[in-house]
């Protein structure tokens, strides 16, 4: 976390897909409210950043430095 002025500034999420990157912005739902999936059973999510200091600096360059995409 980075402090300012005495108070500590909360870093944003990031979501990185294994091939397509980082996602900067979810923009649309699509809801299905009469739809079921009963044997629906939802993928582990896969990690792509294997250690505390790759992910450390991947939300570095994401909220410090989102403009030029290197988080990506």
């Amino acid at each position: 976390m980075k402090m300012t002025n005495n108070n500590f500034q909360k870093f944003i999420g990031l979501s990185l897909h294994p091939i397509y990157g980082g996602h900067f912005a979810f923009r649309s739902v699509f809801i299905f409210p009469n739809l079921r999936l009963v044997d629906f059973c939802a993928p582990k999510p896969l990690s792509i950043l294997h250690s505390k200091e790759e992910i450390r600096e991947a939300l570095e360059k994401f909220n410090y430095g989102w403009q030029n995409s290197g988080y990506r």
